[in-house]
């Protein structure tokens, strides 16, 4: 594949990374690395590829943008950036119009990553576009966009309470739906059908937890996913560019190695009181939405490769994933205990080692998952 000929290159880019940890200053501004590493990436595809240069130009600029949308890292993290310019009083109308296209781009993207490709199924394009209306809607009550006619204020709670109505709806049709059609008449495996409603799903909880203007960045996640993906052909290469493109994602939505960067007020999103379980869980699922999403979509890729190829050679229990996740946890780890004397031991350290365990035993948790969809897929084919 055109993607990955200088397979030195980005082989180094990945022990890179563990060893710049050597220096407090990288794991401050770790997003850096990521912006670097991923505009290498698309520039080296364009470059590369001379068909479809013009098709992937845009995606430069797209990734310029999102980079604008939230200054994030510790040294200027104090400078504007498009998301407070967008949150001023005076630039309410420019975020509404923002946010709407956001919200079409993610509605659009939801609608592709159907396991039925590009069938318009009725029913579930309403439903979509419901939940987009609710989400509008929400962030209208609260005071963050506006319409064109007089909505009340309030907290949001209705809205937020229709959206996750519309949520079982749409979940329940779709177990409905998978028990109508059957496997061998649509070709899809059971496998991939619950994986696509995964992602969808996920999409659409992300863009209600999400700020009005990093809506965008979740479906234009799937767009990177669908054009780079479709340029890689081994297996490790598809998982190094998707675990490479949720670490370079989740600093583009503003998070960085500082725990001040959760946003907390994400687990009260439709709460009339506190709940631990539910506020913990909408915390984490926005921290790490674009690390879930890239998996997610890399785990999709494989089961229609295998599906389409009928290859045995895939590895569903994710080894390149989990490497590329191991490896720099292990020299932090080690870097931690001899600089335990450090001045930034508590400031620098212990909060990227706090994200290193969290992340690790997310991927863990979304490996074993892969691992039942890579079982299921192998069992339906041997039957």
């Amino acid at each position: 594949g055109i993607f990955f000929r200088a397979d030195r290159f980005f082989c180094s880019l990945i022990i890179l990374h563990p060893l710049s940890y050597l220096s407090t200053s990288f794991v401050e501004e770790e997003h850096f690395y990521w912006y670097f590493t991923f505009a290498t990436l698309l520039a080296y595809t364009m470059f590369k590829d001379k068909n479809n240069r013009k098709s992937l130009l845009p995606l430069l600029f797209l990734q310029r943008l999102l980079r604008n949308l939230n200054q994030t890292g510790d040294k200027w993290a104090n400078l504007p950036d498009l998301g407070d310019w967008f949150s001023l009083p005076e630039n309410k109308l420019y975020i509404t119009y923002f946010y709407f296209i956001g919200l079409v781009f993610g509605m659009f993207a939801n609608w592709k990553c159907s396991w039925q490709n590009d069938t318009i199924i009725t029913s579930e394009v309403i439903l979509i576009i419901a939940q987009g209306v609710t989400t509008y809607l929400y962030n209208t009550a609260i005071g963050r966009v506006s319409v064109f006619y007089d909505y009340d204020k309030s907290s949001g709670l209705w809205e937020v309470q229709c959206f996750w109505i519309l949520t079982a709806i749409r979940t329940f049709m779709a177990v409905i739906q998978f028990r109508r059609v059957k496997t061998y008449t649509t070709n899809v495996p059971t496998s991939i059908r619950i994986l696509s409603i995964m992602i969808q799903l996920h999409l659409s909880v992300i863009g209600l937890l999400m700020k009005p203007h990093n809506v965008i960045i979740g479906p234009s996640m799937v767009l990177f996913s669908y054009v780079l993906g479709s340029k890689v052909k081994e297996q490790w290469q598809l998982e190094v560019l998707h675990y490479w493109m949720g670490m370079c994602f989740f600093f583009l939505m503003g998070n960085s190695n500082n725990i001040a960067s959760i946003d907390v007020t994400v687990g009260f999103i439709g709460l009339e009181q506190f709940n631990i379980l539910w506020a913990g869980l909408f915390i984490i699922l926005h921290t790490y939405a674009f690390p879930i999403l890239a998996y997610l979509l890399l785990t999709k890729e494989l089961l229609n490769r295998k599906n389409m190829k009928g290859s045995s050679s895939l590895d569903g229990y994710a080894t390149t994933h989990l490497l590329l996740n191991g490896l720099p946890l292990l020299v932090f780890m080690i870097l931690i205990i001899v600089q335990r004397e450090h001045l930034f031991i508590w400031t620098v350290f212990s909060p990227k080692l706090l994200y290193l365990m969290c992340q690790t035993v997310l991927i863990v948790v979304l490996t074993l998952i892969r691992g039942l969809f890579f079982s299921a897929m192998t069992e339906s084919s041997n039957s």
